[in-house]
């Protein structure tokens, strides 16, 4: 009877060819990553790029050293790390996408020694007393030493990690936040399911950011800083990319983040990723208030389509008004539950005494006013008619409730005493008062605040108001 096969064959160099695309450090990341994943303290790595060939050489000090030797050259054989969600290991593949892209490599730990060459895979009884060396020398054209350096430069290293004698020293935390991600973990059949679970994210500083899974990194991060996940993080078969949708998570976290530490400046608030980080849940309601103020002060309003005079008022006031179409409905909704802004119609109602459905006003009967009330607003009603050269009909209210100091429809100038103040409600008129004349009867040409006819018809009005009262000087009083 002849002798059975095995299901499958690899083909290291096909392997090879498929990982092609991947950064070539990976062959030291996969390495790296499963001696981080023991019980390690210590891992040392030594590049080796002489004569033409480069190679390298990995030794940790676990006290186990590498259990079952034949993990490391059976594909997809049951992973331990798989159901912990804090160590790194997933397929229990590491080690053979290394083995494909090397010429010779050899492992050797306190189990025994596994050479690889062109003569095939060979077992030997030599031993370490504690840990395991991996040495490698990688086929031509795989990378390159200094590739592999500028790698090894990037890390963030969980335990003393020291290339040719020196520690690399890894970017300085900035930031730590605990929050809920995605991740993956193994059922109790080992299948590999998604979940989700709390987790610490490390903010670090960076020149440009990148996105870590406990120390390796993945993808850039889209953020200014390098953002550490300290568990699994969902990702594809070449272990160099993610979801969007967790990057916006992640992104969230970190904003809420830097927004409590003070790590964002202005410009980076309007950053597209901050926008559509705001939509996520994890993005909190204080997060969401600081990022409006750095990108619009704290003088903001929303545009109010219901009142487009109280829009015009808010830019008159100094307010930034925010159109709808600077956020999405996602981003919206969270400022909207953040309450971190507020619409111009609700700041700055427009004034509709004239109107029937105005709220009516507390209006001063003129037997109420005084002598010197009565006096000034003569004069005021003077004024304005010659101004708007008809008659104008003028109203004192005493009404604190109502934000206005004055308003003027047409033939109809209402004050509000306890606004304008009854200092300014005596004659000889002051500047104040005039001021305010000035801004009121000019809307008898233009309801407009901002427009050209109101700016035209307030600056014809005070030409017309020196003339007057440089022919008439008793009509201030």
């Amino acid at each position: 009877m002849a002798k059975s096969k095995p299901w499958f064959e690899v083909d290291p160099d096909g392997l090879r060819q498929l990982l092609a695309r991947k950064d070539p450090v990976f062959v030291l990341y996969e390495i790296l990553q499963n001696a981080w994943d023991e019980n390690t303290t210590r891992v040392e790595v030594e590049i080796m790029d002489g004569c033409g060939d480069v190679g390298f050489r990995v030794t940790d000090d676990n006290p186990s050293g590498f259990r079952n030797l034949d993990e490391a050259h059976t594909l997809f054989a049951p992973s331990s790390k798989k159901a912990d969600p804090e160590k790194r290991g997933r397929f229990n593949l590491g080690e053979k996408l290394v083995l494909a892209c090397c010429r010779e490599a050899q492992i050797t730990s306190t189990t025994g020694r596994v050479v690889f060459n062109k003569h095939g895979r060979r077992r030997y009884r030599v031993t370490r007393e504690a840990g395991t060396e991996f040495l490698a020398t990688l086929k031509p054209g795989v990378a390159t030493g200094a590739q592999l350096r500028r790698g090894l430069a990037l890390l963030i290293p969980p335990v003393t990690t020291v290339v040719h004698g020196f520690a690399i020293i890894a970017p300085e935390t900035i930031g730590t936040v605990r929050v809920s991600l995605p991740t993956v973990v193994a059922n109790e059949q080992g299948e590999m399911k998604n979940g989700q679970r709390m987790a610490d994210v490390t903010l670090h500083v960076a020149d440009e950011g990148w996105l870590f899974e406990m120390g390796i990194p993945v993808c850039p991060s889209g953020t200014p800083w390098h953002l550490n996940v300290n568990q699994k993080i969902p990702l594809g078969f070449e272990r160099d990319s993610t979801r969007e949708s967790y990057l916006i998570a992640v992104r969230a976290a970190a904003l809420d983040c830097a927004t409590k530490e003070g790590l964002l400046n202005s410009a980076q608030a309007g950053e597209a990723w901050v926008t559509r980080a705001m939509e996520d849940s994890r993005c909190n309601a204080p997060a969401t208030a600081k990022v409006l103020d750095l990108r619009f002060g704290d003088k903001r309003a929303v545009y109010d389509p219901s009142d487009p005079e109280a829009n015009k008022r808010a830019v008159a006031n100094g307010f930034t008004v925010l159109p709808g179409g600077c956020f999405g409905a996602a981003a919206w909704k969270k400022i909207r539950e953040a309450r971190a802004v507020e619409p111009a119609g609700k700041l700055f109602p427009t004034p509709k005494p004239y109107s029937p459905d105005g709220e009516p006003l507390n209006e001063v009967p003129i037997s109420s006013w005084t002598l010197e009330e009565a006096a000034a607003i003569s004069a005021l009603k003077a004024i304005a008619e010659a101004l708007v050269e008809h008659a104008v009909a003028v109203r004192l209210v005493d009404d604190p409730g109502w934000r206005f100091r004055a308003t003027y429809g047409p033939g109809n100038l209402v004050l509000n005493r306890p606004a304008i103040g009854r200092e300014h409600l005596q004659t000889p008129l002051d500047v104040d008062i005039l001021d305010l004349l000035l801004h009121e009867t000019a809307h008898e040409k233009e309801g407009d605040h901002l427009s050209e006819n109101y700016h035209k018809a307030i600056t014809r009005y005070g030409a017309m108001m020196a003339l007057l009262l440089l022919k008439h000087p008793e009509m201030i009083g």
